[in-house]
């Protein structure tokens, strides 16, 4: 059995186009809003950027696919350039990192 190790020239250019800094811009006030709104007062842990950004880069693919099947390794690329992209948590509250996000998001 073969296993492909380059994406073809086709999945690049999906791959590059999802990581746009204007759709990573969007999802991350996307997520700004979300951990915002929810239990803003709990403190922000790594494990729960890695849900959220697994989440909207889930969503974001979905909302994008016309067949309505979302491509796993495009989802991961997603979710990496999204936790790349987002600044680290420093010990504070959702809310607190929720602002630092949207500034984040405004900077890139």
């Amino acid at each position: 059995m073969t296993h492909r190790t380059q994406l073809s020239q086709p999945e690049e250019a999906l791959r590059r186009a999802d990581a746009a800094p204007a759709n990573l811009r969007t999802l991350m006030e996307r997520i700004a809003a979300w951990i915002s709104f929810e239990n803003s007062d709990a403190a922000i842990t790594p494990a729960d950027l890695d849900y959220f950004a697994n989440h909207q880069a889930w969503a974001y693919l979905k909302r994008a696919s016309r067949l309505g099947s979302v491509d796993n390794d495009r989802r991961e690329a997603l979710r990496a350039a999204l936790i790349a992209a987002m600044p680290a948590p420093r010990g504070e509250t959702r809310g607190e990192y929720a602002l630092r996000l949207r500034a984040a998001a405004r900077a890139s």
